[in-house]
């Protein structure tokens, strides 16, 4: 979304870590649903340039996941 090839290495880390320990996790009846939602507010928050936005949604998403990372 935001065509930022800093973002892409900055984030990439954190997703290979992350992705080991959420495929062992077993979730709660719509957590992914919820995590698709604020893929899509993150995303819309970007897209409007509005970084505010963006990093309460990032914050918020991060707060999610925080039980699937533990």
């Amino acid at each position: 979304a935001t065509g930022s090839p800093i973002v892409e290495m900055l984030s990439q880390p954190v997703f290979e870590i992350v992705y080991d320990h959420v495929l062992e996790w077993e979730a709660p009846a719509g957590f992914w649903a919820r995590i698709a939602g604020d893929h899509e507010a993150i995303f819309d928050a970007v897209e409007a340039q509005d970084p505010t936005s963006a990093r309460e949604a990032i914050r918020e998403h991060l707060r999610k996941l925080r039980p699937a990372c533990a």
